[in-house]
């Protein structure tokens, strides 16, 4: 219900740079494939073959700009039409533009690719993101010309932890006291309620050590700042470098799909920078997914056991709370229409 009611990421524009890229994804029980046309346009459509249903696309990525059947050799574009049917006496009358891939509503803004499931409403992207996070995300806009690294993961958690664990920052000491604790000042934090997206500013150390005021223009070298783009990602701006993190619902409702990606400038020092990002790749797998993750599969389990049956958020966890209002506020809104 809730993910048939909003845009969500499907991937980056990055990843289809060139004509003829395409990549292929499974978002909420969906087969997604991703295209760029001869004229440079970024498609999304069901990857299923308009025959027996076969999965037409079994490749994660690559540049084609024919897609044909494995089962009994259909072919379609990057465009979504049908080019040709095998054996096409035996379908004698059927006229192929009625059995093109069925397109699914896709819109390409501040370098994210956003879709809408089969049945959803073409939804106004700027409108639905509102004006202040819309505003943001197209300064950052340089930070994500090309994807330096990601994965995609069957996690043992329910998708909601995973977005929880970026809510709020209190448990850094704690949890991350090696890793990332030192980055951060105190628990410091603020959060700002935009719509039903969210957006976090966490102090870094050096905020506490700068003697005078701090202006807009170097704001970013002393903050974190954290988005959470309903209903399921979460973009996390850091010094050079953009985080996304997309959390989807699994097979039930004690795993998820999570896929990262680390993007990154284009250029030639953000090229000669590897190094750099791949240092930074691995201090993610290490306090995301080692530290954070790890814990979210804990907390599932503690939730299946059924010996707690309600848990608590503080004050200081009106991220938290915001969030799952949202989710409450849209499942009664579906219900009631």
């Amino acid at each position: 219900m809730l993910f048939t009611q909003y845009p969500f990421i499907a991937g980056y524009e990055a990843e289809l740079a060139d004509i003829g890229s395409f990549v292929t994804r499974e978002l909420v029980g969906v087969p997604v494939l991703l295209t760029k046309d001869e004229r440079g346009e970024i498609r999304a459509f069901v990857n299923i073959c308009r025959h027996r249903g076969n999965r037409l696309c079994r490749q994660a990525h690559g540049k084609q700009k024919t897609f044909v059947c494995q089962y009994h050799g259909w072919a379609y574009d990057n465009t979504g039409a049908c080019l040709s049917l095998a054996n096409a006496a035996a379908f004698q009358g059927l006229d192929r533009q009625n059995v093109g891939l069925k397109a699914l509503c896709v819109q390409v803004r501040h370098g994210l690719v956003w879709v809408q499931l089969p049945g959803a409403e073409p939804c106004d992207l700027p409108a639905f993101l509102g004006s202040e996070i819309d505003q943001d995300l197209a300064e950052y806009l340089p930070r994500m010309q090309k994807v330096a690294h990601q994965r995609e993961d069957r996690m043992p958690f329910n998708w909601k932890l995973g977005v929880e664990t970026f809510l709020e920052i209190f448990h850094v000491a704690t949890l991350h006291k090696e890793t990332i604790a030192p980055h951060f000042y105190r628990g410091v934090m603020v959060h700002d309620r935009l719509e039903r997206h969210s957006r976090i500013a966490a102090a870094r150390p050096s905020l506490a050590r700068t003697e005078t005021e701090v202006g807009a223009d170097d704001i970013g070298e002393h903050i974190l700042l954290i988005y959470f783009l309903y209903p399921n990602t979460v973009y996390l701006l850091q010094r050079h470098h953009v985080e996304v993190y997309s959390f989807y619902p699994g097979t039930s409702a004690g795993n998820c799909v999570v896929r990262t990606a680390l993007l990154r400038p284009d250029g030639k020092l953000a090229d000669r920078a590897q190094t750099l990002w791949d240092k930074n790749w691995a201090f993610l797998c290490e306090s995301v997914y080692d530290e954070d993750f790890s814990t979210a599969a804990l907390v599932q389990h503690s939730i299946e056991s059924g010996a707690i049956e309600h848990f608590v958020f503080g004050r200081n966890e009106d991220a938290l709370q915001y969030f799952h209002a949202n989710l409450k506020r849209s499942l009664n809104e579906n219900v009631l229409t």
